[in-house]
Order: C-alpha cells, then structure tokens, then sequence
C-alpha cells in the first residue's frame, strides 16, 4: 500500500512534524512574552505573583488592566492548551490527507485529553 501513495507516505511525516514544530514554537514564544510581561510588571511594583487563579472573566479584566496576574495565568494557559492544540492540527492534517485510521486514532487521543482534563476539574 506504501506504493499507492506515490511518496506521499514520506510526505506526511514532514507535514506533520512541520505543523508540530510551528504549534510548539508559536505556543512557547506567546506563553514566554505573557510571563515576560507579568514579570516586568511585578517588577515595576503592579503586584505580585498570583496565589489564586480566578476565572476567565477576571483573568481577562486583569490583563486589560495590566495586573501582572491575568498575564501569569494567561501565559500558563497557553502552555496548558498547546498538546490540546497540537492533537487537533494533527487531526485536521490527517483528515485533510483523508487517514481515517489516523484520524479516529487523533480523535480518540483529543477525547482522553479532555476527559482527563474534565474529571481534573470536578
């Protein structure tokens, strides 16, 4: 079956691993400059390192109001969500190569992912 494909087969991986590499660089220079900044706030005497972590709501009112808080949490959110991100542009390459057995299989991985995540929570 490797031969039907016409090269495409070694294709994917390059694909792939390219879809791969720019999630995790995005993820990681977005999730860097949000610390960063709650950093130079907090050093700048806007506040101090965040014991707790509010909701949505307040995260994003403290980063309006440039609380080094809403940054720090935002910044770790990023980190948090990026295997979330990876899995579906991992999915979407595959559907889009029509891989059905990999689809199901990066489906499957995506529901473990937020089941974890959902009875974490609760």
């Amino acid at each position: 079956m490797a031969g039907d494909a016409g090269g495409s087969v070694s294709a994917r991986p390059q694909r792939i691993d390219q879809v791969v590499r720019l999630t995790l660089g995005v993820s990681l220079a977005v999730a860097f400059v949000l610390l960063c900044v709650g950093i130079v706030l907090t050093l700048a005497g806007r506040g101090g390192v965040p014991t707790t972590v509010g909701g949505a709501r307040a995260t994003l009112r403290d980063v309006r109001a440039l609380e080094p808080d809403g940054f720090y949490v935002l910044g770790l959110l990023v980190v948090i969500v990026t295997p979330f991100v990876r899995v579906v542009g991992s999915a979407v390459t595959f559907l889009v190569e029509r891989d059905w057995v990999y689809v199901a299989v990066t489906v499957a991985v995506l529901v473990v992912m937020i089941v974890t995540v959902t009875l974490g929570v609760v």
